[in-house]
Order: C-alpha cells, then structure tokens, then sequence
C-alpha cells in the first residue's frame, strides 16, 4: 500500500486519468481476476466515464448514466454514498459481470465519483477490502490531479469564450512554425465590427451572449483541424496548421459568410441590435507574407485592418505581389 500511495502521489502530478491508471494496475495486481475497471465522475444529476479498461467496457467511456433514472450500481453507490458489491438484487454495470463491486470516492458527504471493478470469471471479489482500501487512498490523489488540471485549463483556456487564450495560442502558433510541413501555416485575423456599439447599448451581459455565440461560430467554421483563439476584446484568431493562401482564404470566407448569416437579435430576450454584428478578417501565410510568429500577427492584423478602412464586413490578404487585396464577395478570390 506503501508503494501505491507513492505511485498516486505522482499521478496526482500528471492527470486525473494518471490516478485512474495508477489505480487500475493495483486492483488487477491483487486479483487478476479483475478484468474490467471504470471510474465515472459525478456531473450535477449524471455520472460520466472519464476511465474505462477493460475489453468488455470500452464503450463505456464518456457514456453518461442518470443519477434519477438508471439504477445500477455505479449510480447507486453514487446516491447512497456507500459499498454496492455483487450480493442482492443489485444489476451489474457491464453484461456479462459475475462478480462487482462498485464504491464512491468521496472525501465529503456526496461522492464526487464511482470506482467499479468486475470480473466476468470470478463468482465473488475475495479482495472487497484491499479495493475499497485502494479507492479511498485515491481520493486526496484524484482530487489534487483535478485541482492541478484546472489550474492548468484556466491559463489556457478563456473563461468566456472557452476558446484559447493569447498565451495559449501563442504557443500553439510557435509550434506550427517551428514544425516542418509542406504546406505551410495559415494565420486568420478577426475582428468583430460594430460590436462596441452594441455592447455599450444593450449591456455587457448581451455583449458576453454575442461573444460566446461568435466564438462557437469560429470554432465550428474553422474545422476541426484549426485552433481557435481569443486574442482580446472582441478580437479572434485562427490558426490553420497546413494550408495554401487559396484555402486559408476560402476558410476566411466561410467565416465571414457565417457571422454575417447568423440572427444574433434571436438571442437578445427581443432586444434589437442598433447595427449588425459581423467580420473583418485577414490572412497572412507563413513564410511568403512573414518569416515569424510576431510579423505573422502583425500582417494578419494589418490586412485586418485594411478591410476596416474598404468598409468592414471584408476578407483581405496578401496577393502574389506582396500587396493587399480584397475577397470579391460576389465572386471568390482566385489566387
């Protein structure tokens, strides 16, 4: 136990997932009849799987029970706050489960999760004892991993927007540089117009509704293989690690077309916005517009800019003659 208090120790260090494995290989040492073992985190009225190993529950994993309608045992250890071991008319979790043993990792009077363990070999669990011993020095491990990741999330990720911080795209921006591809990375530079104007008219709590709605905009038209970040305001940024200029372009378009479509008065309890919310948006492409993570921010910005000053509600980048031009919104560019 000795040894196992240390492992989770430095678990708690790495990740909740960390303590859940360290956990894992403890339970299967004392009994390698333990072919299966969950842990569910406990979500308002759900419990959610954050670990799962084991063949027979690999589906199980980020699978959500209902603590008011499912009656298995993950849920009832969770409700009772106590041991629910294969002895009654307890159901198994996993089909197939001769022998269980559910209990709630708790250090106050609701537990905050369920480890379960099965074994689809074994009629009983001879070491109940050793795992709920196990579960409860888990505890403390788990909840300071949690603790620690997010410590780590709220430098990363933005409260509001639930997109990436400046710093946190920063980074990310560096590493695609710095990462050798063929196609280069593509850097979008977005700037919400009008939204000053509507912020100081209907309030900061519409302002803040308008913000998370754009950010779920960007991050849903940018693709899953961009990162999205807040730069600051009601400025965005949007990454696109392998790209040529005409798709970074055309991404910018689709963005473009999206904030403009979109019906943010649906939002505003009937409040009307005084003018429309949409985007002015430069490209810079890395290395042909700039050489670095800083001048490729820089010219992002300026082409940003630029479609500003050619009446907002614009894409502009750099054509092949370094000079700024402008997305033709009745035809797209050809680059």
């Amino acid at each position: 136990m000795r040894e196992v208090a240390h492992d989770l120790i430095g678990a708690s260090r790495e990740s909740p997932a960390a303590v859940c494995r360290v956990l894992d290989q403890a339970v299967r040492e004392i009994s390698p009849a333990i072919d299966n073992v969950l842990f569910c985190k406990r979500e308002d009225q759900t419990l959610r799987c954050m670990y799962a190993s084991g063949a027979r529950c690999e589906y199980f994993r980020d699978a959500r029970l209902s603590l008011e309608r499912d009656e298995s045992a993950l849920t009832q250890a969770a409700l009772q706050c106590r041991r629910v071991a294969s002895r009654g008319p307890q159901r198994p979790v996993i089909p197939g489960d001769r022998a269980f043993l559910a209990v709630p990792m708790h250090e106050g009077a609701q537990a905050e999760g369920v480890f379960y363990v099965s074994s689809s070999t074994a009629d009983t669990l001879d070491v109940e004892e050793a795992v709920v011993t196990l579960a409860t020095l888990a505890v403390s491990a788990y909840q300071l991993a949690c603790d620690r990741e997010l410590d780590r999330q709220r430098a990363t990720i933005d409260a509001l927007t639930n997109l990436l911080t400046p710093g946190a795209f920063r980074t990310r921006l560096l590493e695609a540089i710095a990462r050798p591809n063929t196609r280069r990375p593509a850097l979008l530079f977005i700037d919400v117009d009008n939204f000053k104007p509507c912020n100081d008219t209907l309030g900061h709590d519409a302002g803040d509704v308008i913000l998370r709605t754009l950010a779920r905009i960007l991050a849903a038209s940018a693709g899953s293989e961009s990162l999205v970040g807040r730069k600051g305001g009601d400025e965005f940024c949007v990454l696109l690690p392998e790209s040529s200029k005409t798709q970074a372009v055309q991404r910018a378009e689709n963005i473009r077309k999206a904030v403009e479509s979109y019906d943010f008065n649906a939002l505003l309890d009937g409040k009307k916005l005084p003018c429309p919310i949409t985007a002015s948006i430069g490209v810079s492409m890395y290395p042909v517009d700039a050489n670095t993570a800083e001048t490729l921010l820089e010219t992002a910005d300026a082409a940003m800019y630029h479609g500003k000053k050619r009446g907002r509600n614009r894409v502009c980048f750099y054509d092949v003659a370094g000079n700024l031009a402008e997305v033709d919104r009745a035809q797209p560019a050809l680059l």
